[in-house]
């Protein structure tokens, strides 16, 4: 598989160990989205273990992934033991956003629980959705979007949740001291409201475009700096965002157009007629490029127009 991400310098994962505090007062666990890395590299890697890597989605409906679900397992007390485990199973693929660090006094059985209520969750109490938790595309943009109450479920097993961002570098979430939190969560699982889910797909969406871009345009993706790439894919989103392009084919084709004739394409003067006609529904982006003639696509190659 292939990502929008840079593979994190060796710092990189001796930061995450660090900063997740595994080894200290509190339990390290590695949790590790079994559908993003070889399987057969991942058991082999983990195979001298104390304790399995056991199926993280245990104690719900989603059990039946089995091994291809998120697997966790506690690190190794041992310091050096435990870094090494987390340097081999990154390496298996140093780009897959497969890996993160769990602190935690709780008990494997506890954070089965947790882990189950994260990946049951439902939109708007009616429609049920599998939410990806273990993978950190997801993680990060999960952990901003919960409520208090939320967050304080997380809080009462995790102190520190750690992983590796697209950039090559560590991030973490952690429950602060001191912060007043409601009353924990109750529910069996997670309840997202629509406006949540929106924020987290939005969140994701460069990484669903250079999907889409790899398939169907791949020569727009370069082979290094993918991290870098995202960013600029999240900055030609937000410019189809202020021009009111929504519908997904016209989102994508903005984006061609964005990553072929530079960021600033959309202030060309000739390009205002259609933005306006596109915000007031009268038109698509894509309707509107059939009446692009050749002298249009020329203008548009040699006058991009300026940032504002």
């Amino acid at each position: 598989m292939k990502f929008a991400r840079e593979p994190p310098e060796d710092q990189a994962v001796l930061d995450l160990f660090e900063q997740s505090g595994a080894g200290e007062s509190f339990d390290g666990w590695l949790l590790v989205d079994a559908a993003l890395v070889d399987e057969r590299s991942l058991r082999n890697v983990t195979a001298s273990l104390p304790l399995p890597m056991a199926n993280a989605l245990r104690s719900s409906p989603f059990s039946v992934y089995g091994s291809r679900a998120p697997q966790f397992a506690p690190l190794p007390r041992e310091r050096e033991a435990a870094l090494d485990l987390v340097r081999r199973v990154n390496a298996i693929d140093s780009r897959a956003p497969a890996i993160s660090i769990v602190r935690s006094s709780s008990s494997g059985a506890a954070l089965e629980h947790l882990f189950s209520y994260l990946a049951r969750a439902t939109i708007d109490l009616d429609l049920p959705v599998h939410c990806r938790f273990a993978d950190t595309r997801v993680l990060p943009s999960l952990l901003r979007q919960l409520s208090a109450r939320q967050l304080a479920r997380i809080s009462r097993d995790v102190f520190r949740w750690s992983w590796i961002d697209h950039h090559g570098d560590s991030a973490s979430w952690a429950w602060q001291h001191g912060t007043e939190l409601d009353e924990a969560d109750g529910d069996q699982h997670l309840s997202l409201s629509t406006t949540q889910l929106n924020a987290m797909l939005a969140s994701s969406e460069p990484d669903t475009m250079f999907d889409l871009l790899l398939e169907n345009t791949p020569e727009l993706v370069p082979a290094k700096g993918r991290g870098y790439f995202r960013d600029r894919l999240s900055r030609i989103l937000h410019s189809a965002d202020t021009r009111s392009v929504e519908i997904p084919q016209d989102r994508l084709q903005f984006l061609i157009l964005g990553l072929g004739f530079g960021e600033a394409f959309h202030n060309n003067e000739d390009l205002q007629t259609t933005w306006h006609a596109i915000a007031a529904k009268q038109t698509t982006l894509l309707d509107s490029m059939k009446n692009w003639d050749d002298d249009f696509w020329k203008r548009l190659e040699t006058k991009e127009g300026a940032l504002p």
